[in-house]
C-alpha cells in the first residue's frame, strides 16, 4: 500500500501550477535533479514509507531555496497533513529497541529492502482508517510534488547554463569557491535577454541553487 519509488516524481512533471507551492516544489524538484546525494535520500525516506522524514528533508531544501512567502504557503500546506505525519512519527516512537537496532545495522548496510518491509508491516497494523489517512497524504504530497512547474523566467535563466558551465560551477564548488559560482552566473544572466527584474530574481535563485554544497 505504501511502496513508493520517489526518483520517477523527481524528474517528471505532471502538469502545470504556478501556486506559492508549486513554485517552491520545483526549486526543490531542480535540485533533486542536480544533487545526487539529496536525490538519494528522498528517494530513500519515500521508498520506507517514512512521511516524517520525506518532509524534514523536503524542509530543509524548502527553507534554503524558497522566498518566504513560498515557505509560509508550503508550512500551511503541509499542516493540512499533519495528521499522518503525527502517525508516521508515533510508528517511529513506538519502536521497540530491539526494531531501533535493526534499523541502524540495516541503515548501516544499506539495506533498503528490510526496511521498507519493516515499516509496512507496521503501517498494516495501524486502523483502517489510519491507513487511508497516510496513503492518500502520500499520493497528494508526492504528486503536488511531482507536478510542480518551475517560473518560466527561472527555467529560461537555468538554461544559460550549458555543459560546461556546469562543470566549472562543480569545481568551484568542490573547492568552495562561491563568489566565482555567482561571478559566471551574473555573467551569463548578463549577456541574456531577460529584464533587470527577472535577471535579479533568476540571480538568486541559481546562486542559492548552486551553493548547495556551503
Amino acid at each position: 500500500m505504501f511502496k513508493f519509488i520517489f526518483l520517477s516524481f523527481v524528474t517528471v512533471v505532471l502538469a502545470s501550477d504556478h501556486s506559492p507551492v508549486s513554485s517552491c516544489f520545483a526549486k526543490v524538484r531542480t535540485l533533486a535533479i542536480l544533487d545526487t546525494e539529496f536525490r538519494q535520500n528522498l528517494d530513500h525516506a519515500a521508498k520506507i514509507s517514512r512521511l516524517d522524514s520525506l518532509i524534514e528533508t523536503l524542509i530543509g531544501k524548502v527553507d534554503k531555496l524558497c522566498s518566504q512567502e513560498e515557505k509560509d504557503y508550503v508550512i500551511d500546506y503541509l499542516d493540512k497533513h499533519q495528521r499522518a505525519i503525527l502517525i508516521t512519527e508515533n510508528v517511529v516512537k513506538n519502536l521497540t529497541n530491539q526494531e531501533k537496532d535493526h534499523l541502524n545495522v540495516w541503515n548501516n548496510l544499506n539495506d533498503t529492502v528490510s526496511q521498507q518491509q519493516m515499516f509496512l508491516h507496521k503501517f498494516h497494523a495501524l486502523s483502517r482508517q489510519d491507513q487511508n489517512v497516510l496513503r492518500d497524504t502520500y499520493n497528494k504530497i508526492l504528486n503536488t510534488f511531482a507536478a510542480s512547474s518551475l517560473d518560466p523566467d527561472l527555467s529560461s535563466a537555468l538554461s544559460l547554463l550549458n555543459t560546461m558551465d556546469q562543470k566549472q560551477i562543480q569545481l568551484y564548488a568542490r573547492e568552495g569557491q562561491y563568489q566565482d559560482i555567482k561571478h559566471l552566473i551574473h555573467q551569463k544572466l548578463d549577456k541574456s535577454d531577460l529584464h533587470d527584474k527577472q535577471k535579479s530574481k533568476a540571480f538568486e535563485f541559481l546562486s542559492k541553487l548552486y551553493s548547495r554544497h556551503n
